[in-house]
């Protein structure tokens, strides 16, 4: 019987850590996947080449103070592209304040014009921190749709 117990003792606490392990370090923040402070999102077209390119895999890190982002930085935020709301990938070009919040113009470096739609604070999902070029593989990350629009 005393066996038996530190037997199930044993399997209940290598359940516990393992649940514990496999929730380390992973967060959900605006439908996106966070690991290690930054988020793994997947380029979905060529908007941002030759910057990124479809199929490589991009890190974003939270923007804690939108005050702090600059024209040339490269911001992921939500918007609305062909009636879906979608993540998207470019670069500020342009930055207003209204008093009581920031607006951002964005274009994609691929692109001729900026885009049609302007990005507030409140938009931005994260500023873009690194990137691994394309494997081939899928990594597990949030795909993101870029208006490939000339």
């Amino acid at each position: 019987m005393k066996s038996l117990m530190i037997k199930v003792s044993a399997l209940i606490l290598l359940v516990f850590l393992l649940g514990s392990i496999a929730g380390c370090g992973k967060e959900e923040t605006k439908n996106t996947d966070v690991y290690a402070g930054k988020t793994p999102l997947d380029i979905y077209d060529d908007s941002m080449f030759p910057t990124f390119e479809k199929g490589d895999t991009i890190y974003v890190s939270p923007v804690k103070d939108a005050s702090e982002l600059h024209a040339g930085d490269i911001i992921t935020y939500w918007t609305v592209i062909d009636g879906e709301r979608v993540l998207n990938t470019h670069r500020i070009v342009e930055i207003y304040d209204s008093g009581t919040y920031l607006a951002f113009a964005t274009k994609g470096d691929n692109n001729d014009t900026e885009d049609s739609s302007t990005v507030y604070d409140f938009d931005i999902v994260g500023v873009y921190s690194r990137y691994n070029a394309k494997t081939g593989e899928d990594e597990g990350a949030t795909i993101i749709k870029s208006s490939d629009k000339k």
